[in-house]
């Protein structure tokens, strides 16, 4: 008997994680495009990516880019 496609050792691979998480910003990307006007929260792309990544924590890459200016806000 084969091994279930959700069992740990599978679903933790990257690749397997890789072609989620692809799957899922593909799918976002289309929900958004057909249905624009849903009131779609502020963060969904953070959930998404954070729920198929595996992500647990930490700062998120978007508040850790560096803009380049060397500056403050005001």
């Amino acid at each position: 008997m084969s091994p279930s496609p959700f069992t740990p050792s599978l679903v933790s691979s990257a690749a397997v994680s890789s072609v989620a998480l692809w799957l899922g910003l593909h799918g976002l990307a289309h929900q958004r495009a057909v249905a624009p006007s849903f009131p779609w929260p502020p963060d969904i792309a953070e959930r998404l990516i954070g729920s198929l990544a595996h992500l647990t924590g930490g700062a998120s890459p978007a508040a850790t880019a560096d803009d380049g200016g060397g500056s403050e806000p005001v």
